[in-house]
């Protein structure tokens, strides 16, 4: 039942941004890609009405991780951030995840969680951005120079 409610779900979705046919595949799985910038990840989970949903963040360097740390958790602690998920690390990739009840949500909801999640991946992403950018911007006054000035250990 699930498959299909996620089905109908992508199809009104794919309808209201003008791309029909949207669906998952067979195995219930759809990968959305917004703005080239952010990919959100969607799997039904089997035997159960529940749709899993993640998007990797960015990534972080090693020597980045110190300091970010205290952001990713202070993000944790706020639901409407997380869109009631978690924020984790998979290797140095950060990502966020949650979980929805595809039986009490309708197309309108649906499509304004994706919205908040997009946008608040989005965020995140910025809020690392800027941290790495002052971290780095400190340490160069320091006279300590990255090994790409650049990209400041951010990937989007």
């Amino acid at each position: 039942m699930t498959v299909s409610r996620l089905n109908s779900l992508l199809e009104d979705l794919g309808r209201s941004v003008g791309l029909a046919g949207l669906g998952a595949d067979g195995k219930g799985y759809c990968r959305l890609e917004f703005d080239e910038r952010t990919v959100v990840h969607m799997r039904e989970k089997p035997n159960s009405d529940r749709l899993a949903m993640y998007s990797e963040v960015t990534d972080i360097g090693e020597d980045h991780f110190g300091p970010v740390c205290p952001l990713l958790l202070n993000w944790n602690l706020k639901p409407q951030k997380t869109c009631g998920g978690t924020l984790g690390l998979s290797s140095k990739t950060v990502v966020l995840s949650c979980e929805i009840n595809l039986k009490s949500i309708d197309s309108s909801a649906f499509q304004f969680f994706l919205d908040e999640f997009v946008d608040n991946v989005e965020q995140l992403r910025e809020s690392i951005r800027e941290k790495i950018t002052a971290l780095e911007m400190e340490r160069a006054k320091e006279g300590i120079i990255p090994d790409n000035p650049f990209l400041l250990g951010v990937r989007v």
